[in-house]
């Protein structure tokens, strides 16, 4: 999730660069600027997540601020309407009139270059790999919350819940199965070794 989000703003962030040197619209430059504050915090959510002991809040700010910034606003917004839509009507030969009053100037330029339309339309892709992932990762939040907040046990290792690389929900200690946990300095130890077998 968090490296489709980076990639959509990573190309959000050239293409206005891109953009901004080609019309001469030093304006555009500011997209760029957004991209990489937005990284920035998203980067910063997810250490938070990573590292709280119990991650829900932070896993759900984390994938609603890649939901709202990545997806809708560079995705669906830049990508899908302001490149994609206007290429598709353009081409189509929608009539002018109808062209200036969904893509008015100076903001929006018609296609007139072929790396800058590619460039825009080119963000949807990361966009969607990123609204799949947070999608998936809310419900593992959520099947993992339901989960983890009963508590079943007063064991002395407190309830943790922590999230596999497939986003499954893994409980330790496991509510349903007796666990018994040891900790170990490697198989190579004489001891540890017989402990394992």
């Amino acid at each position: 999730m968090l490296s489709a989000a980076l990639a959509t703003l990573g190309a959000t962030a050239l293409h206005h660069v891109y953009g901004g040197i080609l019309y001469a619209t030093p304006w555009r430059v500011h997209g760029a600027a957004i991209a990489v504050l937005v990284a920035l915090v998203l980067i910063a959510v997810a250490r938070i997540y990573a590292r709280a002991r119990r991650p829900t809040y932070a896993g759900i700010a984390l994938a609603v601020l890649v939901l709202a910034m990545p997806v809708l606003s560079t995705g669906l917004f830049e990508g899908l309407y302001n490149h994609l839509v206007k290429n598709v009507l353009f081409f189509a030969g929608a009539p002018s009139d109808v062209m200036t009053s969904m893509f008015p100037p100076p903001t929006y330029e018609l296609p007139n270059d072929a790396l800058f339309e590619i460039t825009g339309i080119a963000q949807i892709i990361p966009a969607a790999f990123a609204g799949l992932a947070s999608v998936r990762f809310l419900a593992a939040l959520r099947g993992r919350t339901a989960a983890c907040d009963r508590r079943l046990c007063k064991s002395k290792l407190a309830l943790r819940c922590l999230v596999s690389l497939d986003g499954e929900p893994i409980e330790v200690p496991d509510p349903a199965r007796l666990v018994h946990l040891q900790f170990r300095r490697f198989a190579g130890c004489p001891v540890c070794n017989l402990h394992l077998r």
